[in-house]
């Protein structure tokens, strides 16, 4: 048996597409209206039939026309509660669809299979100058739809049959981009193997042969996991690393687990627990091919250097970290709260070792917070950080620096508006701060997007795609004349 520390972080819970009416975050994307009103299919190819008759060879913009007009069809369509399609060009003429129709929650099975059978229709009607990545969620069910009504078809049964067995509360079947044929999500660690074994029932009922045909199982609350990582239908060896989660989650406090065919890593409660289930493995048979990792507690010690582990035991001592990471000559933190990182710095930063390490890291929870850099600077890259959490409207800051000499530091900032209170805002409070170091810095305000290294005058990057239009380039003009404005 082979001891390694853990590589992978166990994914969580909320991956499982959410059936909200948010839209998606694609290319040009298109938003619902939240009209319903009742239309019927027969009325969608009546319309089908004469856009093609009238455009010919279609708009140029074919992905992102196709997805406006879905969204605009489809809200009249009865029993969609929401509609979310991003389109991409990806050729003059042609184009892709990303489309996704939300059910009504109180609809019938009859219902939701002629609403199924609709959104294929569609699909075919349309599918001249565009190609389609098309799901309906209903319930807890997320499925696969195409323009063969057989696909959609078996997709939504045998959703239907795994959304029944005791413990399942979601499912998601045949999506044609996931990371899986079927993922179950279960109630409990305690039922994760009963549902990796419906999710596999279902993917061999699917009788795939080409592509990914593995089954995926996880559970609340988040950190555990099995996936068999089926490809073309084959089957995979991952019995004995199940069988060995299983003996490993009845005898010991586990908090997270991840369970492939090659290798099975388990967490326990407390760092205090890893010697006794590494004492248990070590007195029965395992296999030779098997790898197998324990991780104790909040901190992930992967081939890290004595300097680096120093530093993440410090800050386990603090019992304030959700997660922590020492790996080689780095150590990355992730904390509750942006006010959190100001204790790990307070804690870690006059260390001898702190200084010894590569890069030093700290984000939120949420992601919405991030700083990286050299221990030796990591203090101005926090300043920074904590100066723009301050911002009218800030959604999302991450300063970064890469280790390496030749990579300039980058700031990214995101924004919910793009007015001229946010950006004077802005300028005002970061340019002495980013001018400092000459931080290449990228802005998101509410979808308009530009990047600059800090300077005074301030000259943004030319765009890789070509010149901006007239909106873009009213923000540009905004954002230069208030930087300049701003003291440095």
């Amino acid at each position: 048996m082979d001891y390694i520390t853990g590589r992978r972080r166990i994914s969580g819970y909320g991956r499982m597409h959410d059936g909200g009416s948010g839209g998606t975050t694609m290319t040009n994307d298109v938003n619902s209206d939240g009209r319903r009103h009742t239309m019927r299919a027969g009325a969608l190819s009546v319309a089908v039939a004469l856009m093609l008759a009238l455009t010919g060879c279609g708009p140029v913009d074919a992905g992102t026309s196709a997805a406006e007009a879905f969204e605009r069809d489809f809200a009249d369509v009865d029993g969609v509660a929401s509609v979310d399609a991003g389109g991409h060009n990806n050729l003059p003429f042609s184009g892709s669809v990303d489309a996704h129709v939300t059910a009504d929650p109180d609809l019938s099975d009859v219902q939701v299979d002629r609403l199924a059978a609709t959104f294929s229709e569609y699909m075919r009607t349309h599918s001249a100058n565009v190609s389609w990545n098309a799901s309906v969620t209903i319930g807890g069910m997320t499925v696969g739809v195409g323009e063969d009504d057989d696909f959609g078809v078996l997709n939504i049964e045998v959703a239907r049959e795994l959304i029944a067995t005791p413990h399942v509360q979601l499912v998601e079947v045949g999506l044609i981009y996931s990371d899986e044929k079927v993922l179950v999500a279960v109630d409990s660690p305690d039922a994760l193997a009963d549902g990796y074994g419906a999710a596999a029932a279902a993917v061999q009922r699917l009788g795939i042969t080409d592509g990914r045909s593995n089954a995926h199982a996880i559970s609340t609350p988040a950190g555990f996991e099995i996936d068999d990582e089926s490809w073309d239908g084959e089957a995979t060896r991952i019995t004995p690393a199940l069988t060995l989660f299983q003996l490993l989650l009845e005898r010991f406090a586990l908090i997270g687990a991840e369970v492939t065919p090659a290798e099975l890593s388990v967490r326990t409660a407390g760092e205090d627990d890893v010697p006794a289930v590494e004492a248990f493995l070590a007195g029965i048979p395992l296999p030779a091919d098997l790898v197998v990792d324990v991780q104790g507690g909040a901190t992930t010690i992967d081939g890290a250097t004595q300097a680096a582990r120093a530093v993440a035991e410090a800050i386990a001592d603090l019992g304030v970290s959700a997660e922590i990471q020492a790996s080689e000559n780095y150590v990355n933190v992730t904390v509750p709260t942006a006010a959190d990182a100001d204790t790990v710095l307070a804690a870690v930063g006059d260390l001898p070792e702190f200084a010894d390490v590569s890069g030093f890291g700290i984000r939120t929870e949420t992601q919405n917070f991030r700083v990286f850099d050299r221990p030796a600077d990591f203090a101005d890259s926090l300043a920074i950080a904590r100066a723009a959490l301050a911002l009218p409207g800030v959604d999302k800051i991450e300063i970064s620096r890469p280790d390496a000499d030749d990579q300039e530091p980058t700031a990214r900032f995101e924004f919910a508006d793009s007015d001229e209170a946010t950006i004077s805002a802005f300028a005002t409070t970061m340019k002495p701060l980013l001018l400092e170091r000459g931080w290449h810095t990228w802005i998101n305000a509410a979808g308009s997007v530009e990047w600059f290294t800090a300077a005074d005058p301030l000259v943004l990057d030319d765009r890789v795609s070509g010149k901006r239009d007239a909106e873009e380039q009213e923000f540009a003009d905004m954002l230069v004349r208030l930087w300049d404005a701003a003291a440095g």
